[in-house]
Parts: structure tokens; C-alpha cells; sequence
């Protein structure tokens, strides 16, 4: 668990301890947990914000029945919100929506057409990649590799979890932009410059709320999200008929049978390059093919300049001629 979710978890539970003055926690019941959820969907906090603060609860009162015997039950799960059932304890489905692939060029058109060049780098890595915002901002050129084997080029990606860590071919429309940004590295030694200072070490928040100025005005609401991008790759690779476990390499997600997500060594690596060229897949001519990356990488050829000759000159090579 990363840090920062750790510092909300402690939050949620000291806010919830703080509603039960005189009792202890490890004796609170499901009614009282209900009544407290009634509160908060009065306050307005929406279902989704009280499903975190419960599974904050939930997280710590599996601690307690480790630790004290008094705690007993699950007071915390299959409690009631304004919108039916809360979880029992499983992840919730993500509400975030996905763009589709016109929008995804929209919106990095928008990107260059405001100046901002590192945001709009980041969207083109992200659609070419699935790749998540802090896995992508935290990218050094020492991440880009090119296979010995098959001479593929590869980011080196790591996610939250042990599948999160993987190799992914990149993507032919991205190899000119990949490679400037490995060239060029920020002053901080990453792909992708980043203003962000927390004392969580993230280096995508700055980019991130860019991106949510970016997606607003283009008429976006909250259902669409910098990871809305990563549900646009995923559904591309869906619709081209890609094998779930091939998508699972590419985007870092654990595979749930059992002789893949056991026993299998993985998807190949062409095999891996073989979907991602044929999958994603966008409308705009520019964003496939990048000419904007193609003119700014392209050797630069100094052609000599013509010399002018005078009308005597021009008089004897014309006398010369046969």
C-alpha cells in the first residue's frame, strides 16, 4: 500500500473513531456503521466517497480481528447507500468512462494548440501504451531498451502490483517521440518534465490536473479521467480480437485463470508488438503517423547554395557547348 493511501486510511478511521465518543471501536455494530453512513449520504458525500471511507474501515477491521478478540462480525460490509448495496468488500467497479479514439486526438490537438508540449507527450504515451499516469511520468531514458533478441524498442513499466511490472513494445507511431524524449530527459532525469513536489514523491500531480483544466473544456465531466485513456486501449484491444491474456501483458493486469495467471511465462514479446500495432488503432491521420515528430527528428540537410554566374562566364560556357 502506497503511502498516500495509507495517510487516507488513518484519516477515514480517526474521523469515524471521532463519531463514537465513550465506545471503542472494535465493539461497534452494523446498525451504528449504517446510521453513520445515513449521515454522510446527508451531508451529501456521494456513494462513491463513503465506499472509500469504508473500505478504509474495512481494511483496518481486519486488523483488529487479527489482534483483538472482541472484534467480531463485518460491521462495514453490505451496508446501505442511496444507489443500492455497498461492496462486501470487493473492489468497486471504476465509474470512469472511456474516451474514444477521435476524442483521445482531440484532446492532444488541444494540448499542443495551448502550448502545453509535456502534457500533450504524456496523452500520446498513454494511448500508444495503456500505460497508467504516474507509471508513464515516472519513465528514464534508462526504460527505453531495445531488445537483443528481436530488435523490438520497449519501455520498461512498473504498476502498483507484481503484473504491473512488465515490458511493452512501443508502439511504431510513438518511436520518433520516445526516442526525443529519451534524448532530451528533464533536468530530474525522467521522459517527462514535471513541476509536482509532494512528500509523496508523485510526479504526475502537476500533469494531471492539466489534464482536468484540458478535459473540462473540451466538455468532459468527472466520469472522464486521465485513466480513461488506459479504458480507451483496453477496449481497442477488446475490439480488434485480441486474447485477454495478450491485453493482460500489455497493460499490467493479473490474469485470473489459473494456467495463465499461474503457470504461463507470459505472452511473447513479438507477440505482445504484433497486437499493439494491430490493435490501437486512431482516425486522426497526424496522431498515427506523427509528422510533427517526424519533421523534428529528421536530420537536418545543408544543400549547397547555387552560385550565380556573370553574363561573361555565361557567354563561355556557352561558346563551349558542342
Amino acid at each position: 500500500m502506497k503511502e498516500r493511501q495509507r495517510d487516507l486510511y488513518a484519516r477515514d478511521v480517526r474521523k469515524f473513531a471521532a463519531t463514537l465518543p465513550g465506545l471503542q471501536i472494535e465493539a461497534v455494530t452494523k446498525q451504528q456503521a449504517q446510521e453513520w453512513v445515513n449521515g454522510l449520504l446527508r451531508q451529501g458525500l456521494t456513494p462513491k466517497a463513503i465506499g472509500r471511507k469504508l473500505a478504509a474501515l474495512r481494511n483496518y477491521w481486519r486488523f483488529l480481528k487479527a489482534h483483538e478478540p472482541s472484534a467480531e462480525g463485518e460491521p462495514f460490509s453490505g451496508l446501505w447507500l442511496r444507489d443500492g448495496l455497498a461492496n462486501s468488500g470487493k473492489k468497486p467497479r471504476r465509474g470512469e468512462k472511456e474516451f474514444t479514439p477521435d476524442e483521445v486526438g482531440r484532446l492532444w490537438r488541444t494540448a499542443l494548440d495551448r502550448g502545453e508540449q509535456s502534457l500533450a507527450d504524456l496523452i500520446r504515451l498513454a494511448a500508444f501504451t495503456g500505460g497508467r499516469i504516474e507509471a508513464l511520468c515516472a519513465l528514464r531514458p534508462k526504460d527505453v531498451q531495445t531488445d537483443q533478441a528481436s530488435g523490438i524498442l520497449t519501455l520498461s513499466m512498473a504498476d502498483k502490483t507484481e503484473a504491473g511490472r512488465r515490458t511493452v513494445p512501443v508502439h511504431s507511431s510513438i518511436r520518433a517521440l520516445v526516442s526525443r524524449l529519451r534524448e532530451n530527459p528533464s533536468r530530474d532525469g525522467y521522459l517527462i518534465p514535471s513541476t509536482a513536489q509532494n512528500k509523496y514523491d508523485e510526479r504526475s500531480t502537476a500533469l494531471g490536473k492539466k489534464f482536468g483544466r484540458l478535459k473540462t473544456k473540451l466538455g468532459f465531466d468527472g466520469r472522464w479521467v486521465f485513466h480513461s485513456i488506459r479504458k480507451t486501449v483496453a477496449t481497442l484491444f477488446e475490439r480488434s480480437g485480441c486474447q485477454e491474456n495478450i491485453a493482460a501483458d500489455i497493460l499490467g493486469h493479473e490474469k485470473p485463470t489459473m494456467t495463465y495467471g499461474l503457470y504461463s511465462g507470459g505472452s511473447s514479446l513479438e507477440h505482445r508488438a504484433d497486437w499493439i500495432e494491430r490493435a490501437i488503432r486512431y482516425p486522426d491521420p497526424d496522431f498515427m503517423a506523427d509528422k510533427h515528430e517526424q519533421r523534428a527528428s529528421a536530420p537536418k540537410v545543408r544543400r549547397p547554395r547555387a552560385r550565380k554566374l556573370s553574363p561573361a562566364q555565361v557567354r563561355v560556357g556557352s561558346a563551349a557547348s558542342p
